[in-house]
């Protein structure tokens, strides 16, 4: 019995501490949430449970210089397309990776790796010289193809692993059926889909909230959402309620995807998707 009772506290201490920490994880959803909700005075206001919401910020939010709606349609457009198409060269460049013995195979996924590992800042420079003179600033083009190349080498690495989950004898019995390598990767497609959904969603979330080359790249026309926040915060002060109205809107997308494919998502993650 003092056994079974120690083992009920235990749990109840961690289930208080999960509790906590989900509180402290959460309540900045909370405060922004609410706030896009409130106007300046009831920003600043003690917190409160109880007050008149507005949709004030929200109008206002979708009619300044820009739009955040315009913004809005762009980050969809250069997201999806971007990760589309490193999902689309990273899963053959994943399956070579991950099935494939050649040479020089361990030094080409080191330098993959790297180019994941560098900071986006250390190539702001260099990008926007090379995109200005090439006259290709505020194009969907550069920032499409860029989103490209940052998430090829985080698509292939996480792709990899999943391969290797795959036993080889699945892939012999198709080559003997008469399939090609290509038609072997087709075959096995449905194995790693979990890996592909949970691949995707990383990928677009990293696409969505990347600020520095966007910053740089796009302009009137091709603003992304993160960047179109930041007209929020200026020399005369920091517009709280319009900005929490933007990032409410800016979390929608990723959170609705998340719930909708969330069962994939978790089976993805549980495959060992980062094993070497």
């Amino acid at each position: 019995m003092k056994y079974h009772g120690k083992q009920i506290w235990i749990q109840v201490i961690i289930l208080f501490v999960l509790v906590i920490f989900s509180i402290w994880t959460l309540f900045p959803f909370y405060w922004m949430i609410t706030a896009s909700f409130k106007n300046r005075l009831q920003t600043f206001a003690p917190p409160t449970l109880f007050f008149t919401p507005t949709l004030k910020n929200y109008t206002e939010a979708f009619s300044l210089y820009g739009s955040l709606g315009k913004t809005f349609i762009n980050s969809l457009i250069i997201c999806a397309v971007s990760v589309a198409l490193s999902l689309l060269l990273g899963i053959p460049a994943a399956y070579a990776l991950g099935r494939l013995n050649f040479k020089g195979k361990n030094n080409i996924s080191f330098f993959i790796l790297s180019l994941r590992i560098m900071p986006p800042v250390v190539s702001a420079l260099p990008l926007y010289l090379l995109a200005a003179r090439l006259n290709m600033l505020d194009s969907f083009t550069t920032i499409i193809v860029l989103y490209t190349v940052f998430n090829f080498p985080f698509v292939i690495w996480m792709l990899k692993g999943f391969f290797l989950e795959i036993p080889l004898e699945i892939e012999e019995a198709a080559q003997i059926d008469g399939c090609s390598r290509f038609g072997v990767i087709r075959f096995v497609f449905p194995l790693i889909s979990p890996g592909v959904v949970a691949t995707a969603i990383f990928s677009c979330i990293l696409t969505w909230n990347e600020f520095i080359a966007a910053l740089i790249l796009t302009g009137r026309h091709t603003r992304t959402v993160p960047v179109e926040l930041t007209t929020n915060i200026t020399s005369a002060g920091i517009e709280w309620g319009k900005l929490m109205a933007g990032g409410t809107v800016a979390l929608l997308p990723i959170l609705i995807i998340s719930i909708i494919i969330q069962k994939h998502l978790v089976r993805g993650l549980t495959l060992g998707a980062v094993k070497g």
